[in-house]
């Protein structure tokens, strides 16, 4: 396939085909205190994660992320994905679902990336250390 048609393709796969994005399965709702803006809580779909939540999510994304078996999925889905659209493409529908595969492994790492380093506590430790110095 030609360089052009290959820059054809990405653009139509980013802006014509709406893939889910790792925004719209998780949202970070944000505090505005006078000290900032802080994350306090998590939101997927239309369920508002409570705290204690959370802190479970966070862990199960961790362990998730962390297992054996989730990194074994992982690297045989890019290495198929890759093979397939790289390789075995006998059409640009392949060579797309390939790049689509690819791209929801992302948007999945993404998300699980998000949950592990969304910080539960930041809100209160602010207006906490504002109280004390205040």
């Amino acid at each position: 396939m030609s360089e052009d048609k290959v820059q054809v393709l990405n653009l139509i796969i980013k802006d014509i085909f709406k893939g889910v994005t790792s925004d719209e399965i998780l949202e970070i709702e944000y505090a505005i205190t006078p000290a900032g803006k802080f994350p306090k809580a998590l939101r997927i779909g239309e369920s508002l994660l409570p705290v204690s939540d959370i802190v479970q999510v966070k862990q199960e994304a961790q362990y998730l992320q962390e297992s054996y078996l989730w990194k074994l999925m992982v690297k045989r889905i890019q290495y198929i994905a890759q093979l397939n659209a790289c390789n075995r493409a006998k059409s640009d529908e392949d060579l797309i679902f390939g790049k689509a595969m690819l791209y929801s492994i992302e948007q999945i790492e993404d998300v699980l990336k998000t949950i592990r380093e969304f910080e539960v506590q930041k809100v209160e430790k602010k207006e906490k250390v504002k109280k004390e110095n205040g």
